[in-house]
């Protein structure tokens, strides 16, 4: 289950931080704690039953909060004895509770370093990430495939090439908004066999290939502005290509704690981290969601020499 790899390691470093330099709450971390954990998915004790849940809150001197946790060692801080179920939600889920039972906000890691926010904070989020993401409207892979044989980022390349724009965020994620991008996946067995007309059916229940990440002091997403520069990554494994929903891989990457994306590594290696994407989350969201990429992560290509 998801919530066994769950770590929330950046909260838990800011919250330390927070705790270290004396909780002062205009402390320049009370920022970064709250968009972590507005792209956090913490663990709470409730029971779940399809989309019925009832979950727990904590009762305390101070008030009544719903609980979560960065992780499941931290839950077995406060739950030792593996009787109390555990489950894990977005953001959205604790906003809702703390509304609707009326609490007094949300209490993270309550036997650990502890952070409370605020119920009247919650109400004050600008935005609240997605969390789900349609199909009604998703693209075949037939379609898919012909929106990656069809890919022509030239504007884009062209100014990420000059090194005097790297740093220039928003115009990079204005002509993100504008392109099409690709993300390597890849295999330890070479799936021609499984491929129908160059299309790998990657099935979450059953994956045949995975996301080729970039460790560079963190672990970096990558996307790429064509397949030749997807052919510069350094692997031996087998490579396929997938078309990127941008917003729903900047979802994923702040949800699963990693510490950004890396824009043709080897090649123009813009790096563009966590922080940074979380400054510009809700821009990201409103101008490179495409609801009809929302099941292009199921859908692998055969590269063009490969077949």
């Amino acid at each position: 289950m998801r919530k066994a790899t769950i770590k929330h390691e950046n909260l838990k470093r800011y919250i330390s931080e927070f705790h270290r330099m004396g909780g002062d709450p205009n402390d320049e971390y009370i920022d970064m704690i709250g968009w972590e954990i507005l792209h956090s998915c913490l663990i709470t004790p409730s029971t779940k039953d399809g989309d019925w849940v009832d979950a727990k809150t904590a009762k305390t001197p101070f008030g009544e909060f719903a609980a979560g946790f960065t992780d499941m060692a931290e839950f077995r801080k406060a739950f030792p004895d593996f009787t109390q179920q555990a489950n894990e939600f977005p953001i959205e889920f604790y906003c809702k509770l703390v509304k609707e039972k009326n609490l007094d906000g949300l209490i993270v890691n309550i036997e650990g370093e502890m952070f409370i926010m605020p119920a009247d904070a919650m109400e004050d989020f600008v935005y609240i990430p997605m969390s789900l993401f349609p199909s009604e409207n998703a693209l075949s892979g037939e379609e898919l495939k012909g929106i990656k044989d069809s890919i022509d980022n030239e504007n884009l390349e062209r100014f990420i090439q000059n090194p005097e724009n790297q740093y220039k965020y928003g115009q990079i994620l204005d002509k993100i908004a504008k392109s099409t991008l690709l993300t390597l996946m890849v295999s330890r067995n070479d799936l021609k066999d499984l491929a129908k007309d160059g299309i790998v059916r990657n099935d979450p229940d059953d994956p045949k290939g995975f996301l080729y990440t970039k460790k560079m002091g963190g672990e970096y997403a990558t996307v790429y502005t064509s397949e030749d520069k997807i052919r510069l990554a350094d692997t031996d494994l087998y490579r396929y290509s997938q078309v990127v929903n941008f917003a729903q891989m900047v979802n994923f990457i702040l949800n699963d704690d990693m510490d950004g994306i890396i824009i043709n590594p080897n090649g123009e290696n813009i790096i563009i981290t966590r922080y940074v994407l979380m400054q510009y989350y809700m821009g990201i969201e409103e101008e490179c969601y495409d609801e009809r990429l929302n099941e292009s992560i199921f859908y692998m290509f055969e590269m063009e020499e490969d077949i």
